[in-house]
């Protein structure tokens, strides 16, 4: 019996871990490209359960219409610290950023799926929600990381069909690797992202949806 129990452990233990990634998308309702580039965010939600989404509407374009009332200023800071890092003339829409280290234009499919490639994937790092906030298990090794606590509208805005419209950005702290435990009262369409310093490398990223939800 036991001749059996050796191989079935063995495949078990080298079987392959999901290799997540984060694609951040910034966008603006008064731009002409964005519809597309949702259509193409959505299609890859659809199809690839491994990859977790956000987009940051900025307001740079709210000139050309109505004000876009998802546009907030820490959108426009971190596109802004992206645009520096990526050495681009200045940020645009429909960017797509991959786990903090790769972009292009959100709206070509084919680009989307080669930026993707190209993005780490994930360290091995845990997550645990609980009645106070929640706490990061695992192994820093860059050294400390900003934590993010991102609030979403995941209702898809309308007919747009954005996904994760990101509507509120809080740093709740820094972490060094090991066990943190962090307060942080959030809502049932929060998640929480792990990024090196400097709007750097996003090393883990979980949604908070499937936790029991805190008091705010």
């Amino acid at each position: 019996m036991a001749r059996f129990l050796i191989p079935v452990l063995i495949f078990l233990t080298l079987a392959p871990v999901a290799q997540a990634k984060v694609v951040e998308l910034f966008a603006s309702h008064n731009c002409p490209a964005c519809p597309e580039a949702h259509r193409v965010m959505n299609e890859l939600a659809a199809s690839d359960e491994d990859v977790l989404i956000f987009t940051w509407s900025v307001d740079y374009w709210d000139y050309l219409g109505a004000p876009d009332p998802r546009a907030m200023d820490d959108a426009k800071v971190r596109q802004r610290v992206y645009a520096d890092r990526f050495k681009n003339r200045g940020p645009y829409t429909p960017q797509t950023v991959y786990s903090g280290m790769a972009q292009g234009p959100g709206n070509r499919p084919d680009d989307v799926r080669a930026k993707l490639s190209m993005a780490p994937a994930f360290d091995e790092v845990t997550l645990e929600a609980n009645q106070k906030g929640f706490v990061l298990s695992g192994a820093a090794e860059g050294g400390r990381y900003d934590v993010f606590l991102l609030t979403v509208d995941a209702s898809g805005y309308d007919e747009i069909g954005i996904v994760n419209a990101v509507v509120d950005a809080r740093k709740v702290g820094t972490w060094e690797g090991g066990e943190a435990a962090f307060t942080a009262p959030f809502t049932e369409h929060c998640a929480v992202v792990v990024q090196e310093p400097g709007f750097g490398r996003i090393v883990f990223a979980e949604m908070l949806s499937g936790a029991a939800a805190s008091a705010p």
